[in-house]
């Protein structure tokens, strides 16, 4: 399939997607050799352990000579600077809960997901109104 993608990529049309994960360290350069098992986490304090990680990346055909070529670039953001808005901070928790448990161990969230989601949660419930009833 991969083989029939690439030969099927036209110099016209290039494609990208965008990955994401959430890691313990801000560095760009993480070969699989060098990752390390996830530091423990805590829901306290989540937001300065972690930083989210965006990957986009392209693919597409040099006109001319055929080469492909794929370019890929890296945003780390700080969790807590990411989940400072509340709604923000919501659907990132949602898609964590809706995330299948093979994908989640593939990103390395399984062995961190509840003080992930602890930590989530509270940044959502602290830019809602308290609801106080008569």
């Amino acid at each position: 399939p991969v083989d029939r993608f690439f030969a099927g990529l036209q110099a016209v049309c290039p494609v990208w997607r965008v990955n994401w994960s959430l890691v313990d360290t801000p560095e760009l350069f993480r070969p699989p050799e060098l990752r390390r098992q996830p530091q423990a986490i805590d829901a306290a304090r989540a937001g300065e352990q972690l930083w989210l990680r965006v990957e986009r990346q392209t693919l597409r055909r040099l006109p001319g000579c055929g080469a492909l070529v794929f370019g890929i670039r890296t945003y780390i953001e700080p969790l807590a600077e990411v989940a400072a808005d509340p709604d923000v901070a919501q659907a990132l928790a949602a898609r964590v809960r809706e995330m299948p448990p093979d994908m989640a161990a593939y990103k390395g969230i399984a062995p961190i997901r509840a003080p992930l989601l602890g930590y989530l949660d509270g940044r959502a419930a602290a830019g809602r109104p308290i609801e106080v009833s008569d």
